[in-house]
């Protein structure tokens, strides 16, 4: 392949007689970068082209580009064998606006444009009695365009139809992996876009090539985020969880993380790493006093995230972590259980299985009944900041009941 190449220039095999102007139409369709050889120009539209290239990938390459240039996008309609004895690779494509959907938002108009690609085999690979001159030369790629489109082309309706390219690919999956989301990679391009054409912005976000929609972008992410992490729900994500967790374990050299399921089916994940592992025998405050805070809503599936915590000059430092898909008192003891058996030798700065001496949480019932199962010896104490917050949540909540009594009875006065 030649770089420098003209796009198109007349065949001088075939010695085809035309002017200058026929080149010029072709040559706004055609990707640069490449040797063409126009061999047969039947008519406006129809035109038979030879591309020196040699490879399967050289012609998908070239087949990417062209539909960049041209602003066309092609589906196969048939494919042959790659075992040929004459050709590497052959395919028939159509254009994508002749389609079998029927319905409100099709885009099928029944398109008889169509375009077929032959990759000839080299004949220093095999014995050939063929007087083909093209082929001799380096010209193994046959094309056979028909470019009449019964649709308009340039039109936004045709451009937000197109396929997105690879390179949008690449760049919203960059974005993914630097933590954006679907909706944020793409205002990011937009802005990038934005910048980049100025006053032919408006253009360009109509072509969905470079400027995807935002179902697609979430469809990619989707495919991304399950490639990398695993299923989001149901038994293959537990099943990806417990490979992971396992790795992790080789990882650190000793069982830091352990997931199990309870009798009424509810999975629970304990975790406590080598940096937890050393709070718990190195800092007396461990055995003291622990915090246990939880968080709901942190996912899809709600579940609950409980963090254990001991206090220090230097702040708070973790002592555990438990994530439960319920908040019920069996389930959470059932947890905490498994986090105990993970804690090291000398938790809670020797005191180990009689756990710390008092436990502060907030004022969940199922919580503290648990923590008094597994420790009993532990005092477990109601943090001040979540007894004020309830009692102000319950003040508002009173005042809101007496505000809509009153206005409802002002409206049937």
């Amino acid at each position: 392949m030649n770089s420098m190449a003209a796009p198109i220039k007349w065949c001088h095999i075939c010695q085809t007689p035309g002017n200058v102007q026929q080149l010029e139409e072709l040559e706004k369709l055609l990707p640069s970068g490449y040797t063409h050889l126009l061999c047969v120009k039947e008519d406006e539209f129809r035109a038979h082209l030879k591309v020196q290239l040699s490879t399967k990938e050289e012609v998908e390459k070239w087949l990417e580009e062209f539909q960049n240039s041209s602003t066309l996008t092609w589906r196969n309609a048939r494919t042959y064998p790659a075992s040929g004895r004459y050709n590497v690779y052959r395919v028939d494509l159509r254009c994508q606006h002749k389609t079998y959907a029927s319905g409100k938002y099709s885009r099928n108009t029944n398109c008889p444009a169509t375009l077929f690609l032959v990759l000839k085999r080299s004949m220093e690979n095999r014995r050939s009695r063929s007087s083909d001159r093209h082929m001799a030369e380096g010209y193994l790629l046959y094309v056979n365009l028909r470019n009449e489109h019964n649709h308009r082309l340039a039109c936004a309706d045709a451009l937000r139809k197109r396929d997105v390219s690879a390179v949008t690919i690449e760049r919203l999956t960059e974005l993914f992996e630097k933590g954006h989301s679907p909706s944020s990679a793409l205002d990011t391009i937009k802005y990038d876009l934005q910048e980049e054409q100025g006053d032919e912005y408006h253009y360009a976000a109509a072509d969905r090539a470079i400027c995807p929609d935002v179902q697609f972008c979430y469809r990619l992410y989707y495919k991304i985020f399950q490639k990398s992490y695993g299923a989001p729900s149901g038994e293959k994500m537990v099943i990806d969880l417990e490979e992971r967790l396992a790795r992790y374990n080789e990882e650190q050299g000793c069982v830091c993380a352990q997931i199990e399921q309870t009798i009424d089916g509810q999975q629970i994940v304990a975790i406590c790493t080598p940096v937890m592992q050393r709070v718990h025998t190195r800092v007396q405050q461990s055995g003291e006093m622990i915090f246990v805070d939880s968080s709901g809503n942190c996912d899809r599936q709600n579940h609950r995230l409980f963090l254990f915590l001991t206090h220090s000059a230097a702040g708070g430092l973790p002592l555990g972590v438990l994530i439960t898909t319920s908040e019920s008192a069996a389930t959470l003891t059932a947890g905490i259980s498994l986090l105990k058996r993970l804690l090291p030798p000398g938790a809670f700065f020797g005191r180990e299985d009689h756990g710390p001496q008092a436990v502060m949480t907030d004022d969940c019932s199922a919580l503290r009944q648990a923590l008094a199962t597994v420790y009993p010896g532990a005092s477990i104490l109601l943090c001040t900041f979540h007894l004020l917050q309830a009692m102000w949540r319950c003040k508002c909540f009173i005042k809101f009941l007496c505000f809509d009594a009153r206005g409802s009875a002002d409206s049937v006065a």
